[in-house]
């Protein structure tokens, strides 16, 4: 058995430095070789390479984000050769949404060992297109306040990292140093504090989004806060398609209808909780188009924690079914 690794040197608080030794130790016992790209370019190029050459295991050493960034690669890959090799997670960004759906553990030792003893599980990947480009995502994505929250957690995460990255003066580093502590402290949380921001700064004018299903009726909304879930959890707390599956050929459309600021923070703790209010339907499909009229905003677009779509009008979202073979 031969497993290539890539360890995202930009995924949360973990230090690359720091992944090498408890990885090696944890594959010792097969042939490996580990990849360290600096970039997501990078990343898509080491991953062809790899994919051509041929392994066993794909190890991505990241979060959600991190395999979002190889999605379409592997897609590609997979329609062009009729396969791809299995991923094993390695947890180790901000979000980790899909490791912590398929079980598995934010010790690095223990979840490389799935490569060994997990069963590998075909997950579904959504296709996301748009006039402009198509993307991929694996676990929950939206629009609204949700895509909005996306954006600038991320803005503050990659501020955190470029400031203690720039040559500041001295009399600065300890300030730099502070806040990129600060935001690794914090994790996943951060989007909740975002979150809260645009609560407050949500504008409800032009905001009407036409929602067009397989099997279901054409509706309009004005929902601030649609999200499209491919799996029960998001952001590890939340829950808010808690009979959905990531294998079973259908994603889930959540409606979150509140407008009212104390209706939204009612509705938010109800499904951080796991009871979804009554005033957010949803239903279960394999395709779904989004669009706005003429005279409604455009819309930006998050999936896996990931901004894939900004400021469009039209939206189509299918499910690749059966997806990516994933070690669980």
């Amino acid at each position: 058995m031969h497993i290539d690794i890539l360890i995202n040197r930009k995924a949360g608080p973990a230090r690359r430095d720091d992944l090498l030794e408890p990885l090696r130790a944890a594959v010792s016992r097969t042939g490996s070789d580990i990849h360290l790209p600096d970039s997501i370019l990078e990343t898509q190029k080491i991953l062809g390479r790899v994919l051509e050459r041929g392994t066993d295991c794909l190890m991505i050493c990241g979060g959600d984000g991190t395999l979002n960034s190889v999605l379409r690669t592997l897609i590609e890959r997979k329609s062009a050769c009729g396969a791809v090799p299995p991923l094993c997670l390695i947890p180790t960004g901000t979000a980790n949404d899909l490791a912590s759906t398929l079980g598995i553990s934010k010790k690095i030792e223990l979840a490389a060992r799935a490569a060994y003893e997990g069963k590998v599980r075909n997950i579904d990947v959504l296709e996301i297109s748009s006039s402009e480009m198509t993307s991929y995502m694996i676990t929950n994505g939206g629009m609204g306040i949700p895509a909005e929250t996306a954006f600038h957690a991320n803005r503050v995460k990659e501020w955190a990292k470029s400031t203690a990255a720039c040559p500041l003066p001295r009399i600065f580093h300890p300030l730099s140093y502070l806040g990129k502590r600060i935001v690794n402290r914090i994790g996943s949380k951060i989007y909740e504090a975002m979150l809260v921001r645009e609560l407050l700064r949500w504008e409800q004018a032009k905001w009407e989004i036409q929602v067009e299903a397989k099997n279901q009726d054409r509706q309009s909304t004005r929902a601030p806060m649609i999200l499209v879930n491919n799996q029960a959890t998001i952001g590890g707390n939340f829950m808010p398609a808690p009979l959905t599956l990531n294998h079973d050929g259908k994603f889930n459309v959540f409606l979150f209808k509140p407008t009212r600021l104390l209706d939204q923070v009612r509705s938010i703790l109800d499904i951080k909780r796991g009871k979804i209010p009554t005033v957010c339907p949803s239903f279960e499909t394999s395709e779904v188009k989004f669009s706005v009229s003429e005279l409604s905003k455009p819309f930006t677009f998050f999936g896996d924690g990931e901004i894939i779509h900004r400021d469009v009008r039209e939206l189509s979202v299918r499910c690749i079914h059966p997806g990516l073979p994933v070690f669980a």
